[in-house]
């Protein structure tokens, strides 16, 4: 069978999902440009967005990058900024 994406695309990250048996993971989703809390239906953030899972980048829970006003504290928020000060990575405001 012809796999057209192979010879199209390449992988640039690969996901490891380690879970132990008697905690859940918080998965953050990235819609609409900013991280945001996901509701257990995995179908909307907790603002109220829905979402289509498929299409929208997960990260595990992290205070870094653009945070949901709704989603997160303004303590979070705030510890959020400091973190993109202090990462040479980031790109942007």
């Amino acid at each position: 069978m012809f796999d057209a994406a192979r010879d199209h695309y390449e992988y640039d990250t690969i996901v490891v999902d380690v879970r132990h048996d008697d905690e859940e993971e918080v998965m953050h989703v990235y819609v609409l440009g900013r991280h945001h809390r996901r509701k257990p239906r995995l179908d909307e953030t907790a603002c109220g967005i829905l979402y289509h899972a498929q299409f929208a980048p997960l990260r595990p829970e992290q205070l870094i990058g653009d945070l949901c006003h709704d989603c997160f504290t303004v303590s979070e928020r705030d510890d959020a900024a400091e973190a993109n000060k202090n990462d040479p990575t980031r790109k942007g405001p």
